[in-house]
């Protein structure tokens, strides 16, 4: 794991970042390259593990946050991916198809664990941002992940709850663990 990473002064990524691209590689078929789609992906950290630990063929990064733009074009960079597109958006909204042109085989996340006035909140906005998610906006990453993935494909995140259900979705649950901070998913969008 490359721990220098860059990264705004206000966030730092977290193990289960790297806990969550453990679970995708011994999950995840390797026998072939991804198209890939990272969702909320911050400073790029999941993208570029998985670039290294996972072939990928194509990767499509979606952000919602400018500030983050800068080093996540510098991490994909430093490692070596050069088949990349980054998007400033919102995975919420109605209009993701617009970002998301064609379909994946892989879609991942680590979403924000909190819901809005959940737990002690922070001065900084940016932070804020990073921890916490309208229920309704987050639930729509799931619909959005689906309608984004090939038939067959898969849908790998973790969250803080271990209560996602794959058929409230659409999806197959394929396997659930639990680890120390959160639980990680694996679900497959079928045929």
């Amino acid at each position: 794991m490359k721990d220098d990473y860059l990264q705004p002064d206000f966030y730092h990524f977290n193990e289960d970042s790297i806990q969550l691209v453990r679970f995708i590689k011994e999950n995840i078929d390797n026998s072939t390259e991804h198209s890939a789609l990272e969702v909320g992906a911050g400073c790029g950290v999941i993208s570029c593990e998985l670039f290294k630990n996972v072939g990928l063929k194509s990767l499509l990064l979606v952000e919602l946050q400018a500030e983050f733009l800068p080093y996540l074009k510098d991490n994909l960079d430093s490692v070596g991916i050069k088949n990349y597109s980054i998007h400033q958006s919102s995975f919420s909204g109605d209009d993701f198809l617009k970002v998301v042109r064609s379909k994946n085989s892989l879609v991942c996340f680590n979403p924000p664990y909190f819901f809005n006035h959940e737990g002690r909140s922070s001065n900084n906005s940016q932070l804020e941002t990073c921890r916490r998610i309208e229920r309704s906006d987050f639930l729509k990453w799931f619909k959005n992940s689906f309608e984004s993935l090939e038939a067959g494909g898969s849908l790998f995140f973790c969250h803080r709850s271990d209560t996602w259900q794959a058929k409230d979705f659409g999806f197959t649950d394929i396997l659930k663990e639990k680890g120390p901070g959160a639980t990680f998913y694996f679900w497959k969008k079928e045929n």
